[in-house]
């Protein structure tokens, strides 16, 4: 059984950077309302269920074989990858939802799928948060957020 860390989310950032590498840790449930997730040179990394609202997930310099895992997150832009070949997006990367703002139905992240070869379940849709004008970031109870396993 792997132990994983949770760290908290500035430590994480505070991480990224610099050229400290971190292995092991668990981002889980925050909200976060500038900016991404920039793993970078680490190893078994997990961020799942995150709400990022101008921001998403910005892989760095991923080695081959990482493990790192992204899933379920409610991004606010799409993947920025820095020097990341096709076959290094981590072990796991799906289920996360990217923005289309005032969509009523849900599309297929495609074009998510051909950059990582990942993603095979990720969604571009509204969230439809509740009211984010306010702060409110929780999902409506009518989001197509839910259907991808995203508890907000």
């Amino acid at each position: 059984m792997k132990l994983y860390k949770f760290v908290p989310l500035a430590l994480i950032f505070a991480i990224a950077r610099t050229e400290v590498t971190a292995d092991n840790y668990v981002i889980k449930y925050n909200l976060c309302l500038r900016g991404g997730i920039k793993n970078r040179q680490g190893f078994q990394r997990v961020v799942e269920n995150n709400v990022f609202v101008d921001g998403g997930n910005d892989p760095h310099v991923w080695h081959l074989r990482c493990g790192d895992v992204f899933r379920r997150n409610i991004n606010g832009t799409t993947y920025r990858p820095a020097n990341i070949p096709p076959l290094s997006w981590g072990s796991e990367k799906g289920f996360n939802v990217l923005p289309r703002e005032g969509a009523s139905e849900e599309l297929h992240a495609s074009e998510l799928s051909k950059q990582a070869g990942r993603d095979e379940h990720s969604i571009l849709v509204d969230a439809q948060f509740v009211d984010p004008s306010s702060g409110d970031y929780r999902v409506k109870e009518t989001s197509p957020v839910i259907a991808v396993g995203l508890c907000c």
